[in-house]
């Protein structure tokens, strides 16, 4: 059984990096794309980006294990064929990694960092109160092990916490809600929205126009899950009206996002190169278990459902 690694983002970990987190798997035929040998004997596929025409080339596959959690380009490859199954990577330290992301960026709006730092520049001494963190809501979107990981850390500073999901949950701090009128409620009542859903039929294009209206004038939206979940065009407009007074980025439609785009040189927008969770650590250790659990026929960890998409 030959197990093919491709590292579809070149500047994230190198070969030997990830030979160096998965020494479970060194004496076993490892092999690195574009290096496919004998594709029939490939049965597992260790990626973090599906690349396109790859699935059609391995006949024998069986299992993609994602370095990673979203899986959209797994699920939505038309050439996968559905007997594949499909597991993730639950890791510990990018969950904190992309909650003190989120926690970063509004503490920075907290103290007023921009502004200060604008004075500077201006050669201005004007001492400004921050916010009162006890006043604030943060409105999670996602109460998975990533989103109940950043709604926690959110909490634990001060924050009022509204979260959305699914279905209702129960965690210690956290204001649960649901459905259509949980999320409109939340965006009505949040300063801050951090979104870390998956890219699935039901969140694409969840913020439009209309979300974006219902949002505080100067709230904030951060979006570290998909940049499917966002119109773009929409998030624009909405803040040229004063709908919501920023938006922070670490997830775009279209990635590397196009030197074209609006969006590089708006006001009210923050970009950062989808790097918000970047260690896997810990979650590498799956790669190997799910690599022995599928040579010995036992359940796997972490699979996903393909016709939920996540």
């Amino acid at each position: 059984m030959a197990v093919l690694v491709d590292i579809y983002s070149q500047d994230w970990m190198s070969e030997e990096a990830f030979k160096n987190q998965i020494a479970g798997l060194v004496n076993e035929d490892l092999r690195f794309y574009p290096k496919i040998g004998n594709s029939a004997d490939i049965r597992m596929l260790v990626t973090d980006h599906l690349r396109q025409g790859l699935a059609a080339r391995l006949p024998g596959l069986e299992l993609i294990q994602k370095l990673g959690a979203g899986v959209d380009t797994m699920v939505s490859d038309p050439e996968l064929p559905s007997h594949v199954r499909i597991t993730r990577i639950k890791h510990n330290v990018t969950a904190m990694e992309m909650a003190r992301y989120c926690l970063a960026y509004v503490l920075q709006d907290v103290q007023n960092m921009i502004l200060h730092k604008d004075k500077q520049n201006q050669a201005i001494w004007e001492p400004i109160a921050p916010k009162r963190v006890t006043d604030l809501t943060v409105g999670v979107l996602g109460l998975g092990h990533i989103g109940g990981a950043a709604a926690r850390l959110f909490a634990e500073a001060g924050f009022s916490v509204i979260g959305w999901s699914r279905s209702l949950k129960t965690m210690d701090g956290i204001h649960s809600v649901a459905g259509a009128d949980g999320l409109q409620n939340l965006l009505r009542s949040s300063d801050y929205v951090a979104s870390i859903l998956p890219s699935t039929p039901q969140t694409e294009n969840l913020f439009d126009l209309a979300k974006f209206k219902l949002m505080k004038p100067e709230s904030m939206l951060i979006n570290v899950g998909r940049g499917t979940l966002i119109v773009e065009q929409d998030l624009v407009t909405a803040l040229d009206h004063g709908y919501l007074g920023h938006a922070v980025l670490d997830v775009c439609r279209q990635e590397p996002l196009p030197e074209e785009s609006p969006m590089w040189h708006h006001p009210g927008i923050t970009i950062t190169p989808h790097i918000s969770g970047w260690d896997l650590d810990d979650g590498l250790s799956v790669v190997t278990e799910n690599y022995l659990r599928l040579t010995e026929g036992r359940k796997l960890l972490h699979e996903i459902d393909r016709r939920a998409g996540y």
